[in-house]
C-alpha cells in the first residue's frame, strides 16, 4: 500500500472494496495506513520487530550447527529483531562451512553489516541494503530530505531539536516525525520523549542518501547552533532544582 498513499482513487477502491460482505479484502504494507469511513470494519495486525528471545530462536532454527558461544547476544542485538537480517546472518554463517564463527560475524556487524549482508551472489530481494535503500527510496523528496538532515545528529533527539536542524520550527512533530514514525523510519521512546533513527536505516542513508557536500555546511551551523544551545540549557539547569533531568540530558 505504501505505492498508493498518495493515490485517493486507489485508496477509495480499496474503501469500495472493503465494504462489501462477501469480498475480502487484505491490504500489505510498510507504513500505516488509515483508511477514512471504515474504520469499524477491518481488522489490524501489525508486526513488530521480533523480541531477543524470538530473534534467538529464528537464528538458531536457520544455523542449527554453529556454536554461537557467547557472542549470540551480541548478534541477536545488531540485528535489532529484523527477520531479513538474522535470515541474512545465518546464511552467512551456513556459507563455506563455518568458514565464519559467531565471533566472526558479531565483529563483522559491528564494524560492516551493511555490506556483508548484501553481497552480489545473493538474490536483490535478499540483500539487506538493496531492500532498505528501496524503502528509504519511497519517501517523498522533503521526507528523504529531512531524513538526511536528521541523520546529522548521532545520536536520538527531541522534536524541537529535530526542528532546529532541519530549519523547521513550527510543527515539526507533525509535518515530519509523527510520519516518519508510522513508516517506522523513526523510533520513539515515549519515556524520554526522544526519536532516533533505527540503526540499518542509519546505514543506509550514509551509504546511499548522504547529504550533497554543497550542504553540508549550512546543516553543520544549525547543528552546532543547536547542540550549543542544549549544552547551555543544561548548565544553566545544573545548579537549580532541574539538575537531575539536566544529567539525564547531558547523558544523551
Amino acid at each position: 500500500m505504501e505505492y498508493f498513499l498518495d493515490n485517493e482513487s486507489a485508496i477509495r477502491k480499496c474503501v469500495d472494496l472493503i465494504k462489501f460482505d462477501n469480498v475480502k479484502v487484505v491490504l500489505t504494507s510498510t507504513t500505516t495506513v488509515l483508511l477514512a469511513n471504515v474504520r469499524h470494519v477491518y481488522h489490524v495486525c501489525e508486526l513488530h520487530p521480533l523480541k531477543a528471545d524470538e530473534s534467538s530462536e529464528l537464528l538458531k532454527a536457520e544455523a542449527r550447527d554453529v556454536d554461537y558461544g557467547e557472542y549470540l547476544d551480541r548478534i541477536v542485538h545488531l540485528s535489532e529483531g529484523l527477520p531479513l537480517l538474522l535470515l541474512m546472518i545465518a546464511s552467512e554463517l551456513r556459507e563455506n562451512r563455518g568458514m565464519l564463527t559467531a565471533k566472526d560475524m558479531a565483529q563483522l556487524q559491528a564494524e560492516c553489516r551493511l555490506p556483508i549482508l548484501s553481497r552480489e551472489f545473493y538474490p536483490e530481494e535478499d540483500r539487506v541494503s538493496h531492500v532498505y535503500q528501496q524503502f528509504i527510496s519511497r519517501l517523498s523528496h522533503s521526507h528523504r530530505s529531512s531524513y538526511s538532515e536528521l541523520d546529522y545528529i548521532p545520536g536520538s533527539f527531541t522534536a524541537d531539536e529535530a526542528g532546529s536542524i532541519i530549519d523547521a520550527p513550527t510543527d515539526v512533530e507533525h509535518r515530519v516525525l509523527i510520519p516518519m514514525v508510522r513508516r517506522h523510519f523513526l523510533n520513539y521512546d515515549s519515556t524520554s520523549r526522544r526519536f532516533n533513527i533505527q540503526g540499518i536505516l542509519r546505514e543506509c542513508i550514509k551509504t546511499f542518501f548522504s547529504l550533497r557536500n554543497a550542504h553540508i555546511p549550512e546543516v553543520r551551523v544549525r547543528y552546532i547552533k543547536t547542540f550549543t544551545d542544549v549544552m547551555r540549557s543544561i548548565s544553566w539547569r545544573y545548579s537549580s532544582q532541574e539538575y537531575a533531568s539536566a544529567l539525564a540530558d547531558f547523558g544523551f
